[in-house]
């Protein structure tokens, strides 16, 4: 970004008006132009049309940058055909896939689908790439026309491995086994207790916000604070846009595209949390469902005391207290999903 903000220095840039301007001025964000460029017929193409020079203006600045000697090339957006015969493809893998179906508690039920990601793919925080299969009964894999000792050099792209204080070179990487825990997210927490707030998080704070936040990546459940209590409106605007994205520990939220009145700036979320870290603390005060201190195995999000007797709740307080007195090597036994932690 700092190489393209170079190009950005003393331009401007305003797209056209349109003829739908009143029609525009309700929109607060691009959710709300979607849907009402669905309602308004000749929107969608006037917002096009409007965007055309800034777009045009925007291209010829950044092709004028290089980075190691490489020119920046610009690559245009998919067209409604490119689409369309996109989810063709993808109905050919599982039917009952609709474009409609873009989020990821959407997909979670479409068991073709989860079939071909687990034996075609190989899905990754910051990439996912997909490989023909040799397997006669594949209904979605033609043979591949490519000779066969070639095809089977083919391999999935490798994560990135850390060799010193540099990553390995792709060659050396290509085709061997690797996995993700060189990712940011997965790395220890840095030790950091400083988290730069106007309030210091506790369980008072994560109920003016009264929801949670599952990672992508470990599953665990993260708490969000606020310094006073969300209205009703607000609330109603945070869970749309946990609907559409993915958040991975450490994540501020703060890259995703708000207008200033957002309810995002009023939301905190911890950045010195890894997957690799517990639950907070403030999870289990706050009134929210009994999950283990150490793994998360789902109940849903509901009170604790109206899913879980008195009894059981006082054991697991009880299990957190040990946790923070024992020796760390003692094995802990956690009354939540009953099993021992090292």
């Amino acid at each position: 970004m700092s190489l393209l903000n170079l190009a950005l220095q003393g331009a401007g840039v305003a797209r056209r008006a349109t003829t739908y301007e009143d029609q525009l001025k309700s929109c607060s964000n691009m959710k709300q132009i979607h849907l009402c460029a669905d309602q308004v017929p000749g929107l969608k193409d006037a917002i096009a049309d409007s965007l055309k020079a800034p777009k045009t203006l925007l291209n010829s600045l950044f092709r004028r940058l290089k980075l190691k000697d490489e020119p920046v090339r610009e690559f245009h957006a998919s067209s409604d055909c490119d689409i369309d015969a996109f989810w063709d493809v993808i109905t050919e893998v599982d039917e009952t896939q609709t474009q409609n179906d873009t989020t990821a508690k959407l997909l979670l039920p479409k068991k073709k689908l989860q079939v071909f990601f687990d034996s075609h793919c190989k899905r990754r925080h910051y990439m996912f790439s997909v490989m023909k299969c040799t397997d006669a009964s594949c209904l979605v894999c033609k043979p591949p026309r490519l000779p066969e000792d070639v095809f089977q050099s083919l391999h999935h792209i490798p994560d990135p491995v850390p060799k010193g204080e540099h990553y390995q070179d792709f060659s050396a990487a290509y085709g061997t086994e690797t996995s993700e825990q060189h990712k940011p997210s997965s790395k220890g927490n840095s030790g950091s207790k400083s988290h730069g707030w106007p309030f210091s998080p506790s369980a008072q704070y994560a109920k003016n916000v009264g929801t949670v936040v599952q990672c992508s990546e470990c599953s665990k459940w993260r708490l969000m604070y606020a310094k006073s209590a969300l209205k009703k409106n607000q609330k109603s605007e945070l869970e749309d846009i946990l609907l559409e994205v993915l958040y991975v520990c450490g994540d501020t939220l703060t890259e995703v595209e708000h207008d200033d009145d957002s309810v995002l700036n009023a939301i905190h979320l911890k950045t010195n949390l890894s997957c690799n870290s517990p639950i907070e603390i403030p999870y289990y005060s706050a009134g929210n469902t009994t999950i283990c201190f150490f793994l998360w195995f789902g109940r849903g999000f509901q009170r604790a005391n109206k899913r879980l007797p008195y009894l059981h709740d006082l054991l697991f307080w009880w299990q957190t207290l040990l946790l923070f007195l024992i020796d760390s090597t003692v094995p802990c036994y956690c009354f939540s999903c009953f099993r021992f932690h090292e």
